[in-house]
């Protein structure tokens, strides 16, 4: 292999994350439209089709590490500007001193949006197996494992080792035919077997990315503890919204319309925001919304506490407003008697969770640890949490048993 510019951090622990993607050479796409016909003449007749790299992008509110070999040319810093842009971190990517970065020639029909592609790798810049070490998937949740995995022999084996090793589980993305995945299932496992449709109605620009986003897309919602049913419909939501436009990264009026299929139109309107921070805040909210459910939201001072005469009338409306509706109990996961009716719906069996605050005019605000681990989302916007909390309680679909509860205190919060 070339000289490297620096050892790499592949045999050091790194900051913990949610997902680990190997991709044994950085690739960066050239794309352009073409005839079917000059497509034919350069490839042949043979169905469109292949594989591309994993970017992940989707997965902008998680936390990704991206795992492979790139080379020092324009074309490597072009790569890690788009890794860096996308939000994942190129802690374990390595540098070839002497070799190239791989590139892949992308020819999409334009008529139908459908694409194929070639992908020039050089042997000088390839990651290899015994570069993998255990230390550096300790913390992390999954590992995302892209074909190109199958090219450099031992590597897949080795990272899927290393990583059970660890505890991390492995998700495989190697084929683009539907039956693997069925065929590949243990009868005795007693798999159901969940048909997602695809969106319909959209115009096809460019189908580059599509399989990639579906990925990011489901792994999105396994990693935010979603129903895989749910998982398959946002994957789905994410392929649509790639083929959207020509290339893989999703522009503003993708990332729009990702959202707002994902979550709601409120949801989408955060995408146009300026501010990161509260399009993650927003964002993260949904997702514990779409876990939880909507429900019953409580409005009441922090300041009352359990020497307050409403103290206990708070636990027991809450108790017995749960045990008639059987629907969660949202709070603003603070003190008083946002704690108070948090009790009450727990005693009554029912579940709980809370829109919490950090900080407000620069002062810390105090927030009892008393909801269930994953249950909470902790924002550091107060719009952002206002508005949470009303769609907490929004109703939805006709089942829905939803309620706003001001209690003292409280209505200063609407």
């Amino acid at each position: 292999m070339a000289p490297l510019a620096a050892e790499p951090a592949f045999n050091q622990q790194v900051d913990m994350v949610d997902v680990i993607t190997i991709q044994p050479s950085a690739i960066v796409d050239h794309l352009c439209h073409v005839t079917a016909s000059e497509m034919a003449s350069v490839f042949g007749p043979q169905e469109i089709g292949g594989a591309r790299r994993c970017s992940m992008e989707e997965l902008r509110s998680l936390l990704d590490h991206f795992s492979g070999v790139m080379g020092s040319d324009s074309w490597g810093k072009m790569f890690l500007n788009s890794l860096e842009r996308s939000g994942v971190c190129p802690a374990l990517l390595r540098v070839a001193g002497n070799s190239g970065t791989g590139q892949c020639m992308v020819m999409t029909d334009a008529a139908t949006g459908q694409r194929t592609m070639r992908t020039a790798m050089s042997s000088d810049c390839i990651l290899e197996p015994d570069m993998v070490h255990e230390i550096a998937f300790q913390g992390s949740k999954w590992i995302f494992l892209s074909a190109y995995s199958i090219f450099k022999p031992g590597l897949l084996t080795t990272c899927a080792k290393k990583a059970k090793s660890q505890g991390v589980k492995a998700m495989l993305d190697l084929s683009s035919w539907e039956t693997g995945c069925i065929a590949g299932s243990r009868v005795d496992e007693h798999l159901e077997l969940h048909h997602e449709p695809a969106c319909p109605g959209l115009k096809v620009v460019d189908t580059t990315g599509a399989g990639d986003a579906f990925s990011s897309g489901f792994l999105y919602g396994l990693l935010k503890g979603l129903p895989l049913s749910k998982c398959a419909n946002i994957g789905c939501v994410a392929g649509a919204a790639a083929i959207q436009s020509l290339g893989s990264e999703l522009g503003h009026d993708q990332l729009l319309w990702l959202h707002q299929n994902m979550h709601s139109k409120l949801a989408g309107s955060v995408v146009s925001m300026p501010a990161l921070e509260i399009y993650k805040e927003l964002l993260d909210v949904y997702a514990l919304l779409g876990r939880v459910g909507v429900g019953v939201v409580y409005f009441g001072s922090a300041r009352l506490t359990q020497s307050s005469l409403y103290w206990d009338m708070t636990v027991s409306l809450a108790h017995d407003i749960s045990s008639l509706l059987h629907a969660p109990a949202w709070t603003g996961g603070g003190p008083g008697l946002m704690h108070a009716a948090t009790l009450g719906a727990q005693q009554a069996g029912g579940i709980a969770a809370g829109i919490r605050i950090s900080r407000e005019s620069g002062q810390t605000i105090y927030s009892a640890g008393y909801l269930p681990e994953g249950s909470t989302v902790t924002c550091k916007h107060m719009p952002v949490r206002k508005a949470a909390l009303a769609d907490c309680g929004l109703r939805q679909k006709e089942t829905d048993r939803t309620a706003y509860i001001f209690l003292p205190g409280g209505e200063m919060d609407c």
